[in-house]
């Protein structure tokens, strides 16, 4: 008996969840890539304009112009940002080198809090850095320009790890739909496999029942012939396993014959 319609769908269906399974991870992996696309494409005018303004306090600075106040504000709030757009590209590349491994949920979880603690650590840093720099006094423990590129250095830090820390919210985000999603795959492919082995044990039983009635039949009873192709009228099988009509007789050949 050959495997029922039914079976077989059901083996293509699953084999279709364990592929869309995969495509899972694919789809996101998509959304991971146009997102560092997005960054890329933001970063070049972004150090362009960073650089463009640092350079101006720098000379405001060194002139002592009425301006270098607002253009040092101005500098400050473009490394910040660029900063800020590192964090974001550097934390999202970790992601896809992470989910390259095809990860557990589990090990996805260790190394969410391990990018959290890197997060605090920074900021730890950061503030230790702040102090000191809060305790000195330009000009006199540091020439003003060294003391307030300690300060660009600063608002970088500060910018890297607000950057990290907001592109770390959205991956927990995308994992959290992205294991759903993975666990809703496996759930319907277990379903189907039970269903497919369900299937496959009732067809199985089926084939040993007929072969159990095909195996009766051909020891006793009306239809034996048939089921082994025994010529009309033959009812005696003889030692070199053929069917004759009658007493088998061995002929001088070595072949049997009926009466």
């Amino acid at each position: 008996m050959k495997l029922s319609l039914k079976v077989v769908c059901l083996g293509a269906a699953l084999l279709w969840t364990v592929a869309a399974g995969a495509s899972v991870l694919k789809d996101f992996m998509r959304q991971w890539e146009q997102r560092a696309q997005d960054y890329t494409q933001q970063r070049a005018p972004l150090e362009q304009r960073t650089q463009q303004s640092a350079e101006t306090a720098v000379r405001s600075i060194q002139a002592s112009a009425p301006s270098a106040p607002e253009a040092l504000n101005e500098a400050l709030g473009d490394t910040r940002q660029l900063s800020y757009l590192y964090g974001r590209y550097q934390t999202l590349w970790a992601l896809r080198e992470h989910m390259e491994k095809k990860p557990s949920m589990a090990v996805s979880e260790m190394w969410l809090q391990s990018q959290v603690e890197g997060i605090r650590a920074k900021i730890a840093a950061s503030d230790a850095a702040e102090q000191d720099l809060r305790r000195s006094v330009p000009g006199r423990d540091l020439p003003l320009i060294q003391w307030v590129g300690a300060v660009e250095r600063l608002a970088q830090d500060r910018g890297y790890s607000e950057g990290a820390t907001a592109e770390l919210t959205l991956i927990n985000e995308n994992l959290r739909s992205y294991y759903a999603a993975r666990a809703e795959e496996h759930e319907r492919a277990v379903r189907l496999r039970t269903t497919l082995l369900a299937g496959l044990a009732m067809v199985l039983s089926q084939q040993q029942n007929q072969m159990r009635e095909l195996g009766v039949g051909s020891v006793g009873g009306p239809g034996r012939e048939r089921a082994f192709g025994t010529p009309p009228g033959a009812s005696t099988l003889c030692p070199d396993g053929t069917y004759v009509s009658g007493a088998c007789h061995m002929t001088p050949k070595g072949t049997y014959v009926g009466d």
